[in-house]
């Protein structure tokens, strides 16, 4: 069997740390990626007092609380959406800024992928196919089939890339590339 272009990885192992799991770029240490948008962070909850603290985009104005993506005091005006933790139960105020950020990050993204036919992962790899979870281009390495059957002969779902594949399916599903599926006439 030949040798993959780029490194297959087993979806259920965890990892890849310090990187995107989107994009494989270095992680930068916020929320989201600056690359290409994808959430990939813990959400920056906080628990202390805004004690008169003013939005950090209409410093004329009173926070009302602070922004889980960025950290920073916002004021009514700039909220845009409130959710809740599932493990904590604590609000998660989100800012117009950072939902505007991401946006722009995933869409421009995704864009570039789609002019340059490229895997998302590794621009140097053209893309064969796009997850059916989040469209974004990739390469065969980098998306993997769920498979049925006692000899993991037949495609039950897929194709999804590394995060939707941790996302969408159990932990111990069985799984083959789509650089093996391919090679094996499978798809």
């Amino acid at each position: 069997m030949p040798t993959p272009p780029v490194e297959i990885i087993d979806p259920r192992i965890p990892g890849s740390f310090g990187r995107c799991f989107s994009c494989f770029g270095p992680k930068t240490g916020g929320v989201y990626c600056r690359t290409c948008g994808h959430q990939s962070g813990w959400l920056d909850v906080r628990n202390e007092e805004l004690n008169g603290k003013r939005c950090a985009y209409h410093p004329e104005r009173s926070a009302q609380a602070f922004c889980v993506l960025c950290g920073e005091p916002i004021c009514t005006a700039c909220e845009a959406r409130r959710g809740y933790s599932s493990l904590s139960l604590i609000e998660t105020p989100q800012c117009h800024h950072c939902l505007d950020t991401i946006a722009r990050l995933e869409r421009n993204f995704a864009e570039r992928l789609r002019q340059r036919q490229v895997c998302a992962k590794h621009p140097s790899q053209r893309a064969q196919l796009a997850c059916i979870s989040c469209e974004l281009l990739h390469c065969d390495c980098c998306l993997y089939y769920v498979t049925k059957g006692i000899l993991r002969t037949q495609i039950a779902k897929g194709p999804f890339c590394l995060a939707c594949f941790r996302l969408k399916t159990d932990t111990i599903s069985r799984w083959i590339s789509a650089y093996d599926a391919r090679l094996r006439k499978m798809i």
